[in-house]
């Protein structure tokens, strides 16, 4: 098995994760839709680093049609589900848990 295989979730935070926190029914749903965007968000990582493997490459340049035409049917789905789903409200949230996961599979090599 590979162990360089990037983390795609973050540790437990009870102020960003806890719906304890998220106490009225605004906030409820801006809560919920952190979870989609977050659940959106990762589906698609994970579809990325399944098809980076299945290209045998370390490498995020892909050389041929068929592996860029993949990543970029990745990246596009990816983009419309965000913008479509995404609340304007919650964009500095998704910047900040972006960031964090950046940080967290930047440690990590694509192998």
């Amino acid at each position: 098995g590979n162990t360089n295989t990037p983390l795609l979730t973050l540790p437990f935070n009870s102020n960003r994760d806890s719906r304890h926190n998220y106490r009225t029914v605004e906030q409820t749903k801006l809560f919920k839709n952190r979870e989609v965007c977050r659940d959106v968000f990762l589906y698609s990582l994970r579809n990325f680093y399944q098809h980076v493997r299945s290209f045998g490459t370390t490498s995020t340049f892909f050389p041929h049609p068929k592996e860029q035409s993949v990543v970029e049917d990745i990246t596009k789905e990816c983009k419309k589900l965000m913008m479509e789903t995404l609340l304007d409200c919650n964009i500095l949230w998704f910047v900040e848990f972006f960031v964090d996961l950046l940080l967290q599979i930047g440690l990590v090599p694509l192998e």
